[in-house]
């Protein structure tokens, strides 16, 4: 019995449909895209598998959920068609248009399918046309992204909002998105955080006073306007330095638009180039102030004449941005105390009885980390771990020496099909068989040669992953060699051996969980 051919639909649209009732519906083109693929499936008698629906997702978006989903059941081959209504639906980037349909797919022995500009893997005289499909995607991706740039800072230069949220204290008009009017609840605690600091109160005093208020901070306040479904961390809502000192220093709050401080280095990817000054868009009396300018010029003369309180300094310890309080997660700050480095929660600091806290001295730490990774190589040095360790190495081993064998097994295949051609031409060329059988003859051959070639592939596909885990063995083996006697540790040490650290309990009941990383 013939095994019936599984079909994975992929449908994307990068751009809200308006005739959508409501966020979560399917828009009116992903359906048409849906309709149009079933309609394909039912007319090859292909039954489907599953669809991933990618929408409101850019082509270029390589964090899309369901594509990601898609690439992971492909891998694992739990379908052989994956078919969608263009090439450009699938993806836009030309780097993983040639990744996935002109290497990994064939690998995986699964056939991409589009039905409008008809790219098919299954096809080899396709591939040029696949690539210039994909090579035209990024160039229209590359003029929207230039197109797109010079829209917004048009927008900026001319004072115009164009920031995805309006700043605290602030709402974006209904008439206007970029214009800003007063959000007055907000505006009022914005006032409220000038007066306090005017008369005296530095940032700490500020933010447990806002605290113990129990008045929301900006992304709570957001929260509680709007349906939101942003995650939540341990201090996300409690007002914290950062917060305060955003909003004792921006110009918004006095009328003006400042934008285009930082720049995108690539549409493909998040890294962006932080400007100077001089190069910033500011525009005064854009909109109405929630402070007078005499008020937020007094808190700048103060401002430049305080120190800023607890101020985080982890660039000189081994432990930087690696250490959490095992109580509420925060990451641990670095402060001096009588000339000693300690680590603390900065949370209990914000608002008493959200944290107990937790402080170490640097010094006391490292002691502790460095004991942990002698004992920790000690335990993977044990008899029982190393005997292990062996026998999978030999397994390891013993598969990768079959495949090598399939591998070679497949290659003089390979060479026996191109002799058989040969000497099929010859054949032809000698008038013993007729050209109808030539070509008969070599489509069949062409077809097993296919079908070996996927499988070498396949076959070298393993091998690398076979290698990868005989590198990791080996890797794992190194460390433990490397590091059972460390006596002094690095910060690059300390991110190559581990993930991260929870610290918490007192001096006399110390808690240190490390996360490893091998």
């Amino acid at each position: 019995m013939i095994e019936q051919i599984k079909a994975a639909l992929y449908v994307r649209l990068s751009q809200e449909d308006r005739n959508k009732l409501h966020p979560e519906d399917n828009s009116e083109s992903i359906n048409n895209q849906i309709m149009l693929l079933k309609s394909r499936c039912e007319k090859e008698g292909w039954i489907i598998y599953d669809i991933y629906n990618d929408d409101d997702f850019s082509g270029s978006d390589r964090q899309r959920p369901e594509f990601n989903r898609m690439i992971e059941d492909a891998r694992l081959h739990k379908f052989d068609v994956l078919l969608c209504k263009t090439q450009s639906r699938f993806c836009r980037d030309l780097e993983l248009v040639e990744h996935y349909l002109n290497y990994m797919f064939p690998v995986w022995n699964i056939r991409f399918l589009s039905i409008i500009d008809n790219a098919d893997t299954s096809n080899r005289q396709n591939r040029k046309a696949r690539q210039i499909n994909g090579l035209i995607d990024q160039w229209y991706l590359e003029d929207i992204s230039e197109n797109v740039k010079a829209v917004l800072s048009a927008k900026r230069k001319k004072g115009e909002w164009v920031g995805s949220q309006a700043p605290y204290g602030y709402a974006k008009s209904p008439e206007d998105k970029h214009k800003l009017i007063i959000d007055e609840p907000a505006a009022k605690i914005v006032r409220y955080i000038y007066r306090l600091y005017i008369n005296g109160l530095g940032y700490a005093s500020i933010v447990r006073r806002l605290n113990d208020e129990q008045i929301p901070p900006p992304a709570k306040y957001k929260n509680l306007k709007e349906v939101s479904s942003h995650k939540k961390t341990a201090t996300r809502g409690l007002w914290c330095y950062y917060t305060i000192q955003k909003i004792l220093s921006s110009q918004v709050y006095i009328g003006n638009t400042v934008q285009g401080k930082s720049e995108k280095l690539s549409y493909k990817g998040e890294e962006r180039r932080y400007k100077p000054q001089s190069e910033w868009d500011i525009v005064e009396n854009t909109h109405d102030a929630i402070v007078s300018y005499d008020t937020w010029h007094k808190a700048q003369i103060i401002r430049s004449t305080r120190s800023t309180p607890y101020k985080q300094d982890m660039k000189n310890t081994v432990f930087s941005r690696m250490c959490k309080c095992v109580y509420c997660g925060a990451t641990l700050n670095k402060h001096t105390y009588h000339n000693s480095p300690m680590l603390e929660c900065p949370t209990k600091h914000i608002k008493t009885g959200i944290c107990p806290g937790c402080v170490i001295t640097v010094k006391r730490l490292e002691e502790i980390v460095i004991d942990e990774i002698k004992d920790h190589c000690q335990r993977l040095m044990d008899v029982s771990a190393v005997k292990s360790k062996i026998d999978s190495n030999v397994e390891i081993n013993n598969r990768r020496q079959e495949i090598l064998k399939s591998i070679e097994s497949a290659i003089k295949k390979q060479k026996l099909l191109k002799n058989r051609l040969t000497s099929l031409y010859m054949d032809k060329a000698d008038g013993i068989i007729s050209i109808n059988d030539y070509y008969q003859f070599k489509n069949a051959i062409d077809a097993d040669s296919v079908e070996i070639d996927t499988t070498i592939k396949l076959l070298e596909s393993k091998l690398l992953s076979i290698d990868d885990e005989i590198k990791a063995l080996e890797s794992n083996h190194t460390i433990v060699t490397q590091y059972s006697n460390i006596e002094k540790l690095t910060h690059n040490e300390l991110m190559f051996l581990v993930d991260y650290i929870e610290v918490g309990g007192t001096r006399d009941n110390r808690i240190v969980r490390i996360h490893w990383k091998f």
